[in-house]
């Protein structure tokens, strides 16, 4: 490798480092003090950076907000699709504890909830804002389908609910518990989920060896 391609790597590197520290700051900053307190200024002091380093790696603090949503919701999309994977497919018991175990380690991370009703509450006041927003968590619910659908498939059954709206389903159950917070004598929000999750495999017919071929032609040709 020529001495200007381990340059170019090292910017590169140095750029996605210094964007991930702005990432975490504004986390960190916006749970604190809110969206409309947490300025560019402070969010770039947080993160050790001036703010021309933030206007380098952002356009704007919307566009900051929306990198901030769409890489902790891809994280976790990723880390659901991952587990259903994962786990032996004639295991039906040890993915729904393996996800059980995942969402008490979500939960746990109140910086986050914070954020996601800030953003939420952003958009609730700023049209621009909610229609990029809006767009981003549809992406991102789609990539939450796919674990859906991969979760019916590997265990050979035919949901009666398209994966997609299990998804919304599935993320405004789980965001409505992050938002509320502790409830006194409340079920823990993991075993609720887990219920919802288990109502959806309850609901299913097994799949006939039609449709199983059907999908494996499918995903051949995919």
């Amino acid at each position: 490798m020529s001495s200007h391609a381990r340059n170019r790597l090292t910017r590169e590197e140095s750029h996605l480092q210094t964007r991930s520290r702005l990432l975490a700051a504004a986390q960190k900053e916006i749970a604190r003090r809110g969206i409309s307190a947490a300025s560019v200024r402070n969010i770039s002091e947080a993160a050790g950076f001036s703010q021309g380093a933030f206007y380098s790696n952002f356009q704007s603090k919307q566009a900051m907000l929306l990198a901030l949503m769409e890489e902790h919701m891809q994280q976790e999309a990723v880390a659901f699709h991952e587990i259903i994977e994962a786990t032996a497919p004639d295991d039906l018991e040890e993915t729904l504890l393996e996800i059980a175990g995942w969402l008490k380690t979500l939960q746990a991370d109140r910086s986050w909830s914070m954020l996601a009703l800030e953003l939420q509450m952003h958009a609730n006041r700023n049209p621009d804002f909610a229609a990029k927003y809006d767009e981003s968590k549809s992406f991102i619910q789609t990539e939450f389908a796919k674990g859906f659908a991969l979760l019916f498939d590997r265990h050979h059954l035919a949901p009666k609910l398209d994966p997609l709206q299990m998804a919304i389903g599935f993320n405004a159950l789980w965001s409505g518990f992050a938002i509320q917070g502790t409830v006194a004598s409340a079920q823990p929000a993991d075993e609720v989920v887990l219920i919802f999750l288990k109502a959806l495999i309850d609901s299913a017919d097994p799949k006939r060896a039609d449709e199983e071929m059907a999908a494996a032609a499918g995903g051949a040709a995919g």
